[in-house]
C-alpha cells in the first residue's frame, strides 16, 4: 500500500508548472545596464497547478538561480493564471513580463513575494482585470506595461502609492 501511495504522490508532482529558459546577461526593458535574465522561457506542464515547480535551462559560468533578475515568458497560451511559487526560485527578481499569454486576471497578492519588483509587464494577453492592490507589496516598482490587452476594470487604488 505504501508503494501504490508514493507511485500515485510521484505521478501527482510529475505534471506541475516548469519554467524552460534561455538565461543569459542581457539589456532589458528599461534598465540602462544589462541584467541577468532567464529569458524566453517556455512555461510546460500547466496542466496540473498553479505553483512553478521546477526551472531548466544552462546557466551562466558562476550564476546561479539567486542571480537572476529579469523572467520573460513568452508565447503561453495554456497560461491561463499567474503561476504561483516562482519566488522559490528566483527570489530576487526586479523585472517580469509574460507575453502571449491567456491570463483574464490579475488579482491583489500575486506580486506580492517580488518585494524588488521595478518593473511588470503583461503583453498581447486577454487580460481583461487588474486588481486594485496589485503594486502593494512591491514599494520599488516604477514601470508597469499592459499593452495589448482587453483592460475592462482597473482597481481605483492600483496607482494610489
Amino acid at each position: 500500500m505504501k508503494s501504490l501511495i508514493f507511485i500515485l504522490a510521484l505521478i501527482s508532482t510529475t505534471f506541475a508548472i516548469t519554467f524552460n529558459c534561455e538565461f543569459r546577461i542581457a539589456p532589458y526593458a528599461d534598465f540602462p545596464d544589462s541584467i541577468y535574465t532567464c529569458d524566453n522561457a517556455e512555461v510546460l506542464n500547466i496542466d496540473d497547478g498553479e505553483n512553478l515547480t521546477a526551472v531548466y535551462g544552462q546557466h551562466e559560468s558562476g550564476m546561479s538561480n539567486s542571480d537572476v533578475k529579469g523572467l520573460l515568458t513568452r508565447t503561453s497560451p495554456d497560461l491561463s493564471f499567474f503561476p504561483r511559487a516562482i519566488e522559490n526560485f528566483f527570489p530576487n527578481l526586479e523585472v517580469f513580463a509574460i507575453d502571449y499569454s491567456n491570463i483574464t486576471v490579475l488579482h491583489g497578492d500575486e506580486l506580492n513575494p517580488f518585494v524588488n519588483l521595478t518593473w511588470f509587464g503583461i503583453y498581447a494577453s486577454p487580460l481583461e482585470r487588474i486588481s486594485g492592490n496589485l503594486f502593494d507589496a512591491t514599494p520599488l516598482m516604477n514601470t508597469n506595461r499592459f499593452i495589448s490587452n482587453n483592460i475592462k476594470y482597473v482597481g481605483a487604488e492600483l496607482y494610489s502609492n
